[in-house]
């Protein structure tokens, strides 16, 4: 059974943040939609306290100007791209206490004001294992990432 919080109310990057905080061995990501914020420093902050942090992005992330993919690698998070799939369309983050938070929010400020009312956060833990499997399927076709992107 999960839990799902609406926009604006139900404060859903407080929500994000709070599995975020809540890891306390690894946190691994499936990223569509990113962006400089309260979740990027959420997940600076968390990496010392980890034993691996593995974010997959979406081809889209890697283009130029986007400081946050080297921000994130700098702080010892493993960054790679999915260079097979023109975009993620599942978006998710997996914690260590065996929670996915999941959802149609998109991960960027810009985004948050405009579209709260369309926001959707869902917290599951029975459906962990369904989404570690999509996690190692696209990790399975990523590469880790350079820059500039893509690798010559």
């Amino acid at each position: 059974m999960g839990t799902s919080w609406f926009g604006p109310n139900d404060d859903c990057v407080a929500k994000i943040i709070e599995r975020i905080d809540a890891a306390y061995d690894a946190l691994y990501g499936l990223i569509a939609t990113y962006q400089l914020g309260p979740i990027h420093d959420a997940l600076i902050a968390k990496i010392p306290d980890l034993d691996e942090m593995i974010l997959i992005f979406d081809r889209f992330n890697a283009l130029p100007g986007k400081p946050f993919l080297l921000e994130l690698q700098a702080a010892g998070a493993v960054v790679m791209i999915d260079r097979h799939e023109r975009s993620i369309r599942s978006q998710y983050l997996i914690t260590s206490p065996r929670w996915t938070v999941t959802g149609s929010y998109l991960w960027a400020p810009n985004f948050a004001d405009d579209y709260a009312s369309d926001l959707q956060i869902m917290d599951y833990n029975n459906e962990w294992t369904k989404h570690v499997t999509n996690f190692l399927y696209h990790q399975g076709h990523s590469e880790l990432y350079t820059d500039p992107w893509p690798p010559d």
